[in-house]
């Protein structure tokens, strides 16, 4: 209901700032956590002139309790904070992708059965978790997958970032499974480029000499699509938009 609080993580990322915006449209209040005033994206800064816009400071989410304090008072939860893999990040990535990625989950969920006012959390993961690694880098795949495919946890070692980053991702979903069942819920459980932009294209603004290799992976979003109402975007469509924001940011668009 509008006028309620919603706990948002995860708001400086691309995706958390979307629905930060979107939750904001529809005049919910928002606390939105973030590591340290310091670190705090200017984008929400700018935000924060909104008088439902509130911040709370959860400086590591893998601490005991992380979220108790950001938690107080909260009827909502959208937990969308997780660590990306960096591309110069190597060695122990069980501490820093692995452990943040399930304790920070863990932590959430702990926090919103503790709090006594929380009806629902809503846990945002990644078709990552249902896929077999052999699968992402290439290997034999020829069946559709649903969202009931589960992983067996991996145990690692990971030579890669994105290796360990896929793992997260798994590890995160599974155990978060694995608590949920093991207590009884105070809060509700439901599963309730060229053609596109030519003159862009023609001016230099968007370089067209690139080339990513592809393989299809099917998975099949029609239980998503009833469950939230709406259409999932194909690739070429999200393609089309992430291409139309950079040329609105670099003003080509």
């Amino acid at each position: 209901m509008a006028g309620e609080l919603v706990l948002i993580t995860g708001a400086t990322g691309h995706p958390g700032f979307r629905v930060l915006r979107y939750v904001l449209e529809q005049r919910y209040n928002v606390r939105a956590t973030i590591r340290s005033e310091a670190k705090s994206n200017p984008a929400l800064v700018e935000l924060n002139t909104n008088t439902n816009l509130s911040f709370a400071v959860v400086p590591d989410i893998t601490a005991p309790d992380a979220y108790l304090e950001a938690i107080k008072d909260v009827s909502y939860v959208i937990h969308i904070a997780s660590p990306l893999p960096n591309a110069a990040e190597s060695g122990d990535f069980e501490a820093t992708l692995i452990q943040p990625a399930v304790q920070g989950t863990l932590s959430m969920l702990e926090a919103a059965q503790k709090s006594g006012t929380v009806k629902r959390i809503v846990i945002t993961s990644s078709c990552l978790s249902i896929i077999d690694w052999e699968a992402l880098i290439g290997g034999p795949f020829d069946r559709t997958l649903n969202p009931e495919d589960r992983i067996v946890t991996p145990t690692g070692p990971y030579a890669l970032n994105m290796h360990a980053y896929w793992a997260s991702k798994v590890t995160a979903l599974n155990k978060s499974e694995e608590s949920i069942k093991a207590q009884t819920l105070r809060f509700d459980n439901d599963v309730k480029v060229a053609e596109k932009f030519p003159e862009a294209v023609r001016k230099g603004i968007l370089p067209n000499d690139g080339n990513s290799p592809t393989f299809v992976l099917r998975c099949d979003g029609r239980k998503a699509e009833e469950m939230f109402g709406f259409r999932l975007r194909s690739l070429e469509e999200q393609v089309v938009e992430v291409v139309g924001q950079y040329l609105e940011i670099v003003g080509g668009g």
